[in-house]
């Protein structure tokens, strides 16, 4: 098999095992803890609170892996059968390793170095700080001294899980920037060889469908986030608004777990909307049409116009915009619909923390 410059070193004999190992690894973790926050906290209406915060959290964590072992596995299918052809046309081909070398390759990161450095230092503090606030709320400020293995693999599990996620991030980040770069390479292109429609045509079909790929990417991530994120401030602040006087004259130690709670809330949404930008928004294509119908000039007027006419023929790339509005609107309504009496904890039961249970919850 034959690979772009660039992706040679990236490949091994057991590079192909390792692809599927690791995020197998990663969803065992979230599973795992998602089996033992149900156990604990299924159909206790005191419990509510915490089952979303869990449910929530770990399914923004749990898409990373997910999404990377259906593109590996797709990957590994579509290489042994040799049905590859090298165009892009769905998001799986976002996270080739082709495509990833190719689009990094765009930004030149041996001469100029990695962009967005402090954006990166974010990515490997955050996911440290929640773990360790995390460990100081379990230890210091409940005492859980257990121990177990269960709490053990709760530390570990956990920095693995949101620094992977984190990771993903800045990669997305480093996509987007790719692509930006490559729009204005194209429209250079094109610019130059004007007049010659079926070059233009090809370059403008490839930029197309690569597009089409980050974007499908783009539109998986968002309509999970954006929803699940709407649902838990919605459930976070009925909750708080409900039961505030009550959590700080009962336990004013609930105020650490509610600054978790925030923490991972903002971060969880601001992180990942901040490394897709305009693409979270806007029509990326749309946007390229209009600039290269600027470019047009009287001179070569058919040509712009035949340009602009095959632009209008490819496959839409918008994304799911519809889709990402009626799941948030769901979210908005079952935060609303939050059960009142449960509080942040407020009530006593043998499961009433996730951190003070004798089995506590993964992350």
């Amino acid at each position: 098999m034959s690979f772009p410059t660039g992706v040679r070193k990236w490949n091994h004999r057991g590079s192909t095992v390792f692809s599927i190992i690791w995020p197998l690894l990663l969803i065992a973790l979230c599973v795992l803890d998602i089996i033992n926050s149900a156990f604990h906290f299924w159909g206790r209406n005191n419990e509510v609170f915490h089952l979303i915060h869990n449910g929530t959290y770990l399914s923004v964590v749990l898409l990373t892996p997910v999404l990377c072992l259906i593109a590996n596995i797709s990957h590994i299918i579509s290489d042994h059968r040799g049905s590859s052809t090298g165009r892009f046309c769905s998001w799986r081909d976002a996270f080739s390793v082709r495509n990833i070398v190719k689009c990094l390759q765009h930004l030149e990161l041996e001469e100029r170095g990695l962009p967005y450095k402090a954006y990166l230092a974010l990515c490997i503090i955050l996911p440290c700080i929640d773990e360790v606030y995390l460990i100081y709320i379990r230890f210091y400020v409940y005492q859980d001294i257990t121990y177990d293995v269960l709490a053990q693999i709760s530390v570990i599990g956990g920095i693995f899980v949101t620094l992977v996620w984190a990771a993903f991030c800045y990669l997305t980040l480093l996509l987007r920037l790719s692509f930006q770069k490559q729009q204005g390479l194209v429209l250079a292109f094109v610019w130059r060889h004007a007049g010659k429609i079926d070059v233009c045509r090809r370059r403008l079909a490839d930029f197309a469908e690569e597009l089409r790929s980050m974007i499908g990417l783009v539109s998986v991530w968002i309509m999970v986030i954006v929803p699940v994120s709407t649902w838990a401030f919605t459930t976070l602040v009925v909750d708080y608004w409900t039961n505030y006087g009550v959590i700080y004259d009962q336990n004013a130690s609930q105020v650490y777990r509610y600054g978790l709670v925030w923490y991972r809330r903002i971060s969880f949404l601001i992180m990942p909307l901040f490394a897709l930008g305009e693409m979270a928004f806007k029509n990326t294509w749309s946007q390229f049409r209009r600039a290269i119908s600027r470019m047009r000039n009287e001179e070569q007027d058919v040509f712009w116009d035949k340009i602009l006419a095959f632009c209008e023929e490819q496959p839409s790339v918008s994304k799911v915009g519809i889709l990402i509005l009626a799941f948030s609107t769901l979210g908005f309504f079952l935060g609303l619909n939050f059960p009142k009496p449960s509080g942040f904890g407020v009530t006593s039961t043998p499961y009433n923390s996730v951190l003070q249970s004798p089995t506590p919850s993964l992350f």
